[in-house]
């Protein structure tokens, strides 16, 4: 990865909101210190039952989740999140690739399975996709507000106008 995309991944990221969830305290401490370098809001949880919790106090751009974890796995997580957002971003990392594992997986529509140890450049390109994806629908969800704003604002002063207004845009009356 080049510092040119790092860097417009640092950019983008500022506005990215992650949920790491993992119950190995040595992978979630060098995973957390790798999304910190590039987000500015990471939080953790140690298992589905807390990161079900911080789910439901906020709202998350992207989780990332462990499968095997005491007091409830990631996939009853998956689906408790799926429950109450369908199109939430959901990356799973696992040690494991049983085939029963991945079914429940792909029932639940995550959007990317990475097996574990970490490739860092891998994850990194996976982390960069949806980055992207999620960017530029906020952006555009911005514009739209803009939009709106600007249209609720010019008929809100086209109506208290008293006397009778002549718009031309693009040579059109």
């Amino acid at each position: 990865m080049t510092s040119e995309k790092i860097l417009k991944l640092k950019k983008m990221g500022q506005y990215i909101k992650i949920l790491y969830v993992e119950d190995d305290k040595s992978v979630s401490e060098q995973f957390y210190r790798f999304l910190k370098k590039i987000f500015s809001n990471v939080y953790t949880a140690s298992n589905g039952i807390d990161a079900l919790k911080l789910y439901k106090k906020s709202s998350y751009d992207i989780v990332i989740t462990d499968i095997e974890m005491p007091h409830m796995d990631g996939i009853e997580m998956i689906e408790k999140i799926r429950d109450i957002n369908e199109e939430q971003a959901i990356v799973v990392t696992s040690a494991y690739n049983n085939s029963q594992y991945l079914l429940k997986l792909i029932d639940n529509r995550i959007d990317k399975f990475i097996l574990k140890p970490f490739n860092n450049n891998n994850i990194f390109k996976v982390i960069s996709k949806l980055v992207i994806q999620i960017y530029k629908e906020k952006k555009l969800e911005q514009k739209e507000v803009k939009l709106k704003s600007t249209q609720m604002l010019n008929n809100a002063v086209f109506n208290k106008m008293d006397v009778p207004l002549l718009v031309i845009n693009e040579n059109i009356v």
